[in-house]
């Protein structure tokens, strides 16, 4: 499911009232609400039609950037870690070493997406 179809009834509430779309913390909203330098479409090269354009087209991943998640890896023990980012080839990488982004030093690691599920989901099953 990309982010076009997950959200496409908060996009068209937003469109129909005549606004651009804008996100702010991975919150959608309108662009008149928001600062460029704060929208997640315009401050990364400032160009947010076309950076709104790839994020309509990419895969919807439930997890954001820094939240706990569980490393199960068969045959080896969960592992508490922080989610980094969707890849583009069905992965998903996570800080190294089950540490955050700040004591990571930004490294991560790369597992298939059926590896990774959400902390309170596995919370509640252990």
């Amino acid at each position: 499911m990309t982010n076009f179809e997950k959200y496409k009834d908060e996009i068209l509430a937003i469109i129909n009232k005549e606004e651009n779309i804008a996100m702010a913390n991975g919150i959608l909203q309108e662009c008149r609400d928001l600062n460029c330098n704060d929208c997640d479409f315009g401050k990364s090269s400032g160009d947010c039609d076309c950076n709104m354009m790839r994020w309509l087209y990419k895969e919807f991943c439930p997890f954001k950037r820094g939240e706990r998640v569980i490393l199960t890896i068969p045959g080896q023990p969960p592992l508490r870690c922080y989610f980094a980012e969707q890849k583009e080839n069905g992965c998903v990488s996570v800080f190294s070493g089950g540490r955050d982004e700040w004591s990571s030093n930004g490294d991560t690691m790369t597992y298939p997406e059926e590896y990774i599920k959400p902390y309170k989901e596995c919370e509640e099953t252990e």
